[in-house]
């Protein structure tokens, strides 16, 4: 594959495009710059917050309008119409309400893995068996206690594979 990438941009001319021994040489000097690292570590912190912001607000958000059909009615429709725009077209109003800064990219991030993580969570509450809500009732479970023993182990699977999808995507 890097043969075939190295002799397409030679054949094409292209000064757009570098090729993979373009790309070591200018890997090696940012490493010799000092300023590699730099920049792993900006675009790892960048990726970190955006993503942990979206999973600290995404799963309640899906816990919500699961568990509250009036407000799923409301807000489920707003969620599926911002869902499949690219985070990229959000890019431009991103910098304007930002500015070039590292909130815009961590918003962006925040977007990207925000919805993915909400519908997995209603997901999950939505498709939990009525027997589990039932047997809860059984044992005299409160509502907090519900949520806690028998809501949350039963969503775990669907949610971590949102986690999942959506770290792959920010």
């Amino acid at each position: 594959l890097l043969a075939i990438w190295q002799i397409s941009v030679r054949v094409t001319g292209t000064r757009i495009f570098p090729g993979p021994l373009d790309v070591v040489r200018g890997v090696r000097q940012l490493f010799e710059q000092g300023i590699l690292f730099a920049y792993i570590r900006d675009s790892l912190f960048r990726v970190l917050c955006g993503y942990f912001a979206a999973v600290i607000l995404g799963i309640p958000v899906g816990i919500l309008l699961s568990w509250y059909p009036l407000m799923a009615d409301a807000f489920n429709p707003v969620i599926q119409l911002l869902r499949p725009i690219s985070p990229l077209a959000w890019m431009p109003l991103a910098i304007i309400w930002f500015g070039v800064s590292n909130a815009a990219p961590i918003f962006l991030i925040f977007l990207a893995s925000f919805f993915t993580i909400v519908v997995a969570t209603m997901s999950g509450v939505r498709n939990m068996p009525p027997m589990y809500m039932q047997a809860g009732r059984n044992f005299g479970l409160t509502p907090t206690q519900m949520m806690r023993r028998v809501v949350l182990p039963a969503i775990l699977p669907r949610v971590l594979t949102g986690l999942r999808i959506a770290l792959g995507i920010a």
